[in-house]
């Protein structure tokens, strides 16, 4: 089955997200911060990530540039 790691920090926005997924009959993984969604995606490596650019943590595009380096 295709997994999906969804970054975002807005709950309800989580939910949407990974029910539309979910329905699509995609498996998802969820992190509510940069720093969290970095580590499942290194140790779990999904088939692909949807990333909120404005997190808590750390800028999505600094996700994405670490992601990049790995």
């Amino acid at each position: 089955m295709t997994t999906a790691l969804v970054i975002e920090d807005n709950e309800d926005n989580m939910v949407l997200i990974t029910r539309l997924l979910n329905n699509a009959g995609y498996q998802t993984r969820e992190a509510m911060t940069g720093q969290a969604g970095l580590e499942i995606a290194i140790t779990e490596q999904p088939d692909f990530i949807l990333l909120d650019i404005q997190l808590p943590d750390i800028e999505g595009t600094e996700v994405l540039s670490r992601l990049r380096a790995t």
